[in-house]
């Protein structure tokens, strides 16, 4: 949209519903990089974005980009949170999984998540290396996963490290009559 010769050209920013001049869009997209924007902030919507790149002159990867969609979902539910606990769950998650760790619940019973944890092991390739990444009490690999993959600065591959794994013997149930 051009407007007058001494007007600069706005564009339409669709992650922010705003019309933007280039260098304003630039100078956003430099400012959300140099210091997180809380939610609630109009500079949060170019944390990742591409588009503010580009602007900027600069190339942004398609790992950061997933890092940053992965940065605010809870590793347990996978559900997005604006707010996590210990950068891993989001306030539910947390809540459940203390009541686990207490084995107790409000109600002073033996939480059903207590059953379901268990130590799972996966194995990262980087930089020409192999690490086992070992967790104590998750549900499954994804936990795991979703914690590395917000580090993720490159490419991430996950493998099953030997035994890890193994499917669980499931016990039979009856129908009911």
């Amino acid at each position: 949209m051009t407007l007058g010769p001494d007007l600069p050209e706005l564009f339409r920013c669709e992650r922010q519903g705003a019309r933007l001049t280039v260098p304003a869009c630039a100078r956003m997209w430099r400012s959300a990089r140099e210091t997180r924007p809380a939610p609630w902030e109009s500079r949060h919507h170019c944390l990742g974005c591409p588009v503010g790149a580009g602007n900027a002159g600069e190339k942004v990867e398609t790992v950061a980009l997933g890092a940053e969609e992965w940065r605010l979902v809870c590793c347990r539910c996978l559900r997005r949170a604006e707010r996590l606990i210990h950068r891993k769950f989001c306030v539910s998650c947390f809540n459940r999984d203390r009541e686990a760790r207490i084995g107790r619940n409000a109600k002073g019973q033996t939480p059903r998540l207590v059953a379901r944890l268990r130590p799972i092991s996966i194995v990262v390739p980087q930089a020409g290396a192999v690490r086992t990444v070992t967790e104590a009490r998750v549900l499954g690999a994804w936990e795991i996963m979703v914690a590395i993959a917000r580090q993720a600065t490159g490419p991430v591959a996950f493998g099953a490290a030997p035994g890890s794994l193994a499917a669980q013997p499931v016990q039979a149930q009856s129908a009911p009559d």
